[in-house]
C-alpha cells in the first residue's frame, strides 16, 4: 500500500501541547487493536507523529479516554502468564529471570544494597516490581502507588511492604530513595507534567527507574490501546531532557525490545542521534503480517506462534480462526486463551503451519530453530 499525501489531519499533541500531530491515515486490514491486558479492544486508534516535537502518539480524545477507562476499571496483570511477570535470559546466570528482578541486579551498582533505602513504586499493580525489589535490595522499606487498590492485599503481602497510595501521586507525603515506573509512562496522558510532578517525591540524591516499551524495535505496541505515547530512544530522551531529568543511565539493549533508564533530577541535554521515524514502517509491517496470514490461510487453516500481545491481537484479525496458539512454556501448555488451547511445539500434529507474528529478525530465528519435515513455520520476511 502507497501512503497518500492528500487528506491529512491534525490532532492535538499531548507532549507538546499543540495541535501538530499528523494523523496516519490509510486502509489498514487489521480492524481491532489490544489492550495492555491482552484483551481484544473492537475498535481501532488514532495515531500520529508530531511535526513540532517528532514524538509518537495517539489522538487522547473523549472516545479514547472512556474506552481507556474501561480498560483500567477491569485490568487484569499478566494474563497469558498467570500473573507472572515477563522473564528475561540473564546470561550471568544462564537462567530466565523476572524483568524487574534483572533490571536491578544489571544496575545494582547504583545502589548501596546494604543501606536502607525508601522505594516507591508508582502504577505497581500486583507488585511485581517490588518482589524482586525485597530479594534484590533487602534492607529496602517499600511502598506502592496505584489508581486501583484491586491489587492492594496482595502487595500488602510483600516482605518489607510499609504502606500502599491509592490515587494520584498529590496525596503522597513521603520522600523516597528510589522511585520505579516500570511500563508506566507510555499510559500517562500529560508526562511532562506527571514526570515533574514525581520529581517532588524524591529525597535529596533520590532517583527514577524508567522502564519502557521501545515501539521502534516492538510494532505491536503501536496496536495497545491504552498506550497513548510511543518511544523509541530518541523521542523518550527529547521527552526527559524537557522534562528537565539528568540521564544517569540510558539503554535500548540491556532488555530486547525495551528502554530502561536511571534518572536525577537536574538539566541535563544528552544528545541521542534521531533515526527515521517508525511509525509508518511498523504499521506497514502489521498490515503485511494479517496480509500474509490471511493468505496463508487460504489453503489450510494456520495456527500461531505465542501467547502474547501479538498473537492474540494477530488471530482477532482473522475471521473463524479455528487454530492454535503455540508456546515454548511449558506451563501454558494445554491451557486456552479465549477459547483456543495453547500447545508447544512438539504437541503439534504432522503438516500443521505455525505463523509467527513477531518482528522479522526474531521470527527469523525462530522459524530456523523450529521448523521440520513436517511443521512449517512461517512469517513476513
Amino acid at each position: 500500500m502507497q501512503e497518500s499525501n492528500k487528506h491529512h489531519s491534525y490532532f492535538n499533541c499531548h507532549i507538546c501541547q499543540k495541535s501538530t500531530a499528523k494523523q496516519i491515515k490509510k486502509n489498514w486490514k487489521f480492524k481491532k487493536s489490544i489492550s495492555s491486558d491482552h484483551n481484544l479492544i473492537k475498535k481501532n486508534f488514532i495515531i500520529g507523529i508530531c511535526e513540532n516535537c517528532g514524538s509518537v502518539v495517539k489522538d487522547i480524545s473523549s472516545e479514547w479516554q472512556k474506552e481507556t477507562n474501561l480498560i483500567y476499571e477491569n485490568f487484569s496483570m499478566y494474563t497469558s502468564s498467570g500473573g507472572n511477570e515477563k522473564t528475561i535470559f540473564n546470561h550471568d546466570t544462564k537462567k530466565q529471570t523476572p524483568r524487574s528482578e534483572f533490571i536491578l541486579s544489571s544496575l545494582k551498582d547504583k545502589f548501596d544494597l546494604t543501606s536502607k533505602l525508601k522505594i516507591l513504586d508508582i502504577g505497581a499493580g500486583n507488585g511485581v516490581f517490588l518482589k524482586s525489589a525485597s530479594t534484590i535490595l533487602p534492607f529496602a522499606s517499600l511502598y506502592a502507588q496505584d489508581i486501583s487498590n484491586i491489587f492492594q492485599k496482595e502487595v500488602e503481602l510483600i516482605t518489607n511492604f510499609k504502606k500502599f497510595f491509592q490515587g494520584s501521586l498529590d496525596h503522597i507525603k513521603d520522600k523516597f530513595d528510589l522511585i520505579a515506573m516500570i511500563h508506566v509512562l507510555e499510559h500517562i496522558e500529560n508526562p511532562i507534567m506527571f514526570l515533574k510532578n514525581v520529581k517532588k517525591l524524591l529525597s535529596l540524591n533520590g532517583m527514577l527507574l524508567l522502564n519502557v516499551p521501545n515501539s521502534k524495535l516492538i510494532p505491536i505496541d503501536l496496536c495497545v490501546f491504552d498506550h497513548c505515547t510511543h518511544f523509541d530512544i530518541y523521542t523518550l530522551t527529547k521527552l526527559l531532557n524537557r522534562a528537565d531529568w539528568k540521564i544517569e543511565f540510558i539503554s535500548d539493549s540491556l532488555i530486547n525490545g525495551e528502554i530502561v533508564a536511571l534518572l536525577k533530577p537536574g538539566v541535563s541535554r544528552v544528545g541521542i542521534k534521531n533515526s527515521q521515524n517508525f511509525l509508518l514502517n511498523n504499521l506497514n509491517y502489521l498490515d503485511s503480517m494479517v496480509d500474509a496470514a490471511i493468505n496463508l490461510r487460504k489453503n489450510k487453516e494456520i495456527n500461531i506462534f505465542g501467547s502474547s500481545l501479538a498473537s492474540i491481537w494477530l488471530a482477532g484479525q482473522l475471521s473463524d480462526w479455528a487454530g492454535c496458539y503455540v508456546d515454548e512454556d511449558e506451563n501454558k501448555n494445554n491451557t486456552k486463551i479465549n477459547g483456543r488451547s495453547v500447545l508447544k511445539p512438539s504437541s503439534l500434529p504432522n503438516d500443521s503451519n505455525v505463523f509467527i507474528p513477531l518482528e522479522k529478525n526474531i521470527a527469523k530465528d525462530i522459524s530456523k530453530r523450529l521448523s521440520t519435515s513436517v511443521i512449517n513455520y512461517y512469517f513476513v520476511n
